[in-house]
């Protein structure tokens, strides 16, 4: 069974899945804190000076990605 994806889709959902990706990755290694010797502030400083909390953060993300699809959907629509 073969599934075809159109131009717009992979255009709308590529970017989103390769923020994901990224940030999975980055989250693993600090995660595993496989990086530790090479970090500038310790894991205690660096969560004292953030101003924002994470789910704030995820929120934010999320709605970014949702405008974003959003977008490329009206734009589509109207190109066709």
């Amino acid at each position: 069974m073969e599934v075809l994806y159109s131009d717009e889709a992979l255009a709308a959902v590529a970017p989103i899945a390769v923020y994901w990706v990224y940030s999975g990755v980055h989250r693993a290694i600090d995660h595993g804190r496989l990086m530790e010797r090479y970090r500038l502030n310790t894991k205690e400083d660096e969560d004292g000076k953030n101003m924002v909390s994470k789910r704030d953060v995820l929120f934010n993300v999320l709605s970014q990605h949702l405008l974003q699809l959003v977008s490329v959907a009206m734009l589509t629509t109207v190109r066709s």
